[in-house]
């Protein structure tokens, strides 16, 4: 029974982070999810033409973006990719450009679309993770811009220049100066990228949040 117990208690820490990833997700795709739902009931409900057009975009743009949350977040949270254990940098690109999409911000990446290189998986997962963060950064909008380059010297540069809110548990989760159990569904993308960061023995820093500009640096080590 002693046993059983200790192997519940190792997994504790597995089945909390589980937990605020499931959390976060959800928070995240309940919105266009919910907005699919009224769109069904307008049109069961609506016989005016015009309204139902209506009804027919909001479906539309709201699949799209739950779509896109969906397989942004698959790739930063789940286990995308089957049995490789390296990413295309181009798909990376294309997952971060449809979550953007649906954002106030605007994605500059040169590089990306059209990129030779490829990322270990983990590391493929940190710098989506540190779009989506640089992206939660700047609610009202702005431009963020990555510049690097992957193969086995990866290096990568976030940019984001607009109005930028980057609180204090943000600055400790991504810095790994809190402990899991201290850790809110929101937090739970800095606290992955420091985790898997950590894991992979890379280098990753907040080089600067202040009000109007914020500056991420991921390399290998």
């Amino acid at each position: 029974m002693m046993a059983a117990h200790n192997r519940l208690v190792d997994l504790m820490p597995d089945t909390k982070l589980a937990a605020l990833l499931c959390s976060r997700l959800c928070h995240d795709v309940i919105s266009p999810v919910g907005a699919v739902n009224n769109g069904i009931e307008i049109l069961e409900d609506e016989e005016e033409p015009a309204i139902r057009e209506e009804a027919v975009k909001l479906l539309s743009v709201s699949a799209r973006e739950a779509v896109a949350k969906l397989q942004f977040y698959r790739l930063a949270f789940g286990f995308s990719g089957g049995p490789d254990t390296r990413i295309p940098v181009r798909d990376v690109h294309r997952l971060v450009a449809g979550l953007f999409e649906f954002s106030k911000a605007e994605l500059v990446w040169p590089d990306g679309p059209g990129s030779p290189h490829d990322l270990p998986k983990d590391a493929a997962k940190v710098l989506a993770l540190l779009l989506s963060i640089a992206l939660a950064a700047m609610p009202r909008g702005g431009t963020i811009a990555v510049r690097g380059a992957g193969g086995d010297d990866w290096e990568y540069r976030v940019s984001g220049r607009g109005r930028v809110v980057f609180d204090e548990a943000a600055t400790n989760a991504l810095a790994g100066r809190i402990a899991l159990d201290d850790v809110t569904p929101r937090d739970v993308p800095y606290y992955m990228a420091r985790l898997l960061a950590d894991e992979l023995g890379a280098a990753l820093a907040l080089e600067r949040a202040s009000e109007d500009q914020v500056e991420l640096a991921f390399s290998a080590a």
